[in-house]
């Protein structure tokens, strides 16, 4: 992947994206436990409502995240390490911002703090060779 401005704005919406579709999903398997089945259609959209609303930051500090690791040189390899813990910090500030709306803190609401973590690693980790390429590791990309 090279660094042009599209590219990274189209890398930026297919892993914001996929957090938001992963989120979603494991949160509703999680949620329809103490509600019910009948609750799921529910939960799927005010899931992929709020979701989308409260991960917004990452359109800003992906692509900002990414120039910056090409910026400094670093291998494809290190963007890599970089943009799984950005992921697992934005999943981190999404569940803040979840938080704020409902201000109830409860131990239901820390395993949606780790599904939130767990869906922004799992969107980065499906775009490893994309991250590898852009260092000197293009060739363990194509391997694995």
């Amino acid at each position: 992947m090279s660094n042009t401005l599209s590219q990274r704005i189209g890398f930026t919406f297919k892993v914001w994206f996929i957090a938001v579709l992963v989120n979603t999903a494991i949160g509703t398997a999680f949620l329809a436990l103490f509600l019910g089945p009948g609750f799921v259609p529910l939960l799927l959209q005010y899931g992929a409502g709020l979701g989308l609303i409260v991960s917004s930051p990452a359109l800003l500090v992906i692509p900002l995240t990414l120039a910056l690791c090409v910026r400094k040189g670093l291998s494809g390899v290190w963007t890599y390490r970089v943009m799984i813990g950005v992921a697992a910090i934005l999943g981190l500030t999404g569940w803040l911002i979840y938080m704020a709306f409902f201000k109830e803190f409860n131990e239901e609401n820390y395993v949606l703090l780790a599904i939130a973590i767990v869906s922004g690693v799992v969107a980065v980790c499906t775009q490893q060779k994309k991250l590898y390429a852009l260092g000197d590791y293009s060739s363990l990309a194509e391997k694995g």
